[in-house]
């Protein structure tokens, strides 16, 4: 439904568009790298479309910037990848049934294996075809979603003696890393604890270890002393991950990658006690202007930012919501901004001037975290690609 374009244009910016800076994305990976322990290296998280950034278009700039290996979160993700000419390693994070083995093969795609049955399904597939499978094991420290129990290093080496399965990696997921909360540093710890514990054990019993991986975002942030062949980053890549004093004491140069505009299409003036949009939530105090926006929930806007709790930018100033946001549409009360007239931009994401509104106010605003607001910008929302 959406289109692409490549700079700015009246084509690009008619209706409602999320502005994509590419050199904001190189200066964030280069951030990235300097933060790393000598010989470690990035994967790269793309899943959910690249946290609602197009995959289809970061994933080529991230490989473009020497990176070579992707994470995604489905089988049709890493096939989209491959589809636009991916050529690196793509891992997908999450279970595959293996029913699907002939299009994992066919896309060289590597498969977690989620659990002791899932490897063994997934190997007894692989062997029917004929073939040596590309995986990576999941281990359960202490998020207890996916992985084998890093207390059973016997059952975790037999997985990894499976003959038609070839481990390319072994990783753990951190549950708190994004809290600086006592309680959460120590839990973080110990999962760390439990994983290099099972890495030794492994190692003393003379089996082959493959790629380690265990840091996330906030792992590398707060913890850069852990030390893995590679770091799994996903929104420190697209700029979140920063000035979050909640969750991390440090903060990074990383620059927002995504900003979220849309054209005013006309205006409404409201005299003194006339009411705007569904409910009547909105009942005019004085005489008001009200912008209409044509953008609403589909487009991400939540309709917890209704009634003045969120706010876009108009000629460089805050204005508030009126009434609620519809499924299209919603409204901004201009009245306090003069001039604005139907094809002014309002700024919902992004900078305007010298304001701006960060994702975190947005989502903070929203009730929600910075990932979800992104991971919900619709898919009738035009991409615009800046530094191409």
């Amino acid at each position: 439904m959406a289109n692409i374009y490549y700079g700015l244009s009246d084509r690009a910016c008619a209706r409602t568009w999320v502005e994509l800076d590419l050199d904001a994305l190189r200066h964030n990976v280069r951030t990235i790298r300097s933060l790393l322990q000598p010989n470690t290296d990035i994967i790269a998280v793309v899943k959910s479309d690249a946290y609602g950034h197009r995959a289809g278009i970061m994933a080529p700039c991230l490989e473009q910037e020497g990176i070579s290996m992707f994470a995604v979160a489905s089988l049709d993700e890493a096939i989209e990848l491959r589809e636009i000419g991916i050529k690196g390693h793509i891992l997908i994070l999450g279970y595959t049934n293996p029913l699907f083995l002939p299009e994992l093969m066919q896309y060289r795609i590597n498969q977690t294996v989620v659990d002791r049955e899932h490897g063994i399904r997934l190997n007894r597939e692989a062997s029917k075809h004929g073939k040596v499978l590309g995986v990576h094991l999941k281990i359960d420290t202490g998020m207890h979603r996916l992985g084998i129990d890093a207390r059973r290093p016997t059952e975790v080496a037999e997985i990894l003696a499976l003959p038609h399965l070839q481990f390319n990696g072994i990783y753990s997921h951190f549950a708190s890393t994004d809290s600086i909360a006592e309680d959460d540093i120590a839990y973080t710890r110990m999962q760390a604890d439990r994983y290099f514990h099972l890495i030794d054990t492994l190692n003393n019993m003379g089996v082959s270890v493959p790629m380690t991986h265990l840091q996330n975002t906030y792992g590398l942030i707060n913890y850069p002393d852990i030390r893995c062949d590679r770091v799994r980053v996903g929104a420190m890549l697209f700029g979140m991950g920063h000035r979050e004093p909640q969750k991390s004491h440090i903060v990074h140069d990383l620059r927002p990658v995504l900003s979220l505009r849309s054209k005013i299409v006309l205006i409404r003036t409201l005299q003194e006690g006339e009411c705007f949009g569904y409910g009547t939530m909105f009942r005019s105090e004085r005489e008001s202007r009200i912008a209409m926006m044509p953008i609403g929930y589909f487009e991400g806007i939540s309709r917890k930012l209704a009634c003045g709790r969120g706010q876009a930018l108009v000629h460089g100033k805050r204005v508030p919501i009126a009434g609620l946001v519809c499924m299209d549409q919603l409204g901004l009360d201009v009245t306090d901004v003069p001039g604005v007239q139907p094809g002014d931009i309002a700024t919902f994401i992004g900078k305007d001037g010298s304001e701006e509104i960060e994702i975190v106010q947005a989502a903070n605003a929203a009730e929600t975290l910075h990932a979800e607001v992104y991971c919900r910008l619709g898919k009738r929302t035009d991409a615009v690609v800046l530094n191409a």
